[in-house]
């Protein structure tokens, strides 16, 4: 039954975009969607897309928030995660939310104390 789960937990490799580094919803032919603009937040009502009230950006960092390790290994190294939240955190965008990472998911600042 562990397998089963452990399985399953890694099933966002499947949407991970090596291209871009973050997760993409794809079509029924299993191709990512374009155009792509992973800042903009979708919003089932308002706004349909591949993502719930966030982005790209923000769903990217919600398997790390149980699954540290994989992600590390997923983006090749411990310096390229470290690299890609930095990024995440300091990130300006347009209106309402200047900065991204900041805003969203203030909680993933302790990613570092784990690094």
């Amino acid at each position: 039954m562990d397998s089963y789960f452990n399985n399953k937990k890694l099933y966002y490799t499947n949407i991970y975009d090596t291209e871009s580094k973050l997760f993409r919803g794809k079509d029924s032919k299993g191709n990512f969607r374009n155009p792509f603009d992973s800042l903009a937040a979708t919003s089932p009502m308002n706004n349909p897309g591949d993502y719930s009230e966030a982005n790209a950006w923000q769903y990217f960092w919600t398997p790390a928030q149980y699954d540290v390790k994989d992600i590390i290994d997923l983006l090749g190294v411990k310096t390229n995660f470290t690299t890609q939240l930095n990024t995440f955190s300091t990130t300006e965008t347009e209106n309402p939310n200047k900065f991204l990472g900041q805003k969203a998911m203030k909680s993933l600042t302790n990613f570092t104390t784990i690094l």
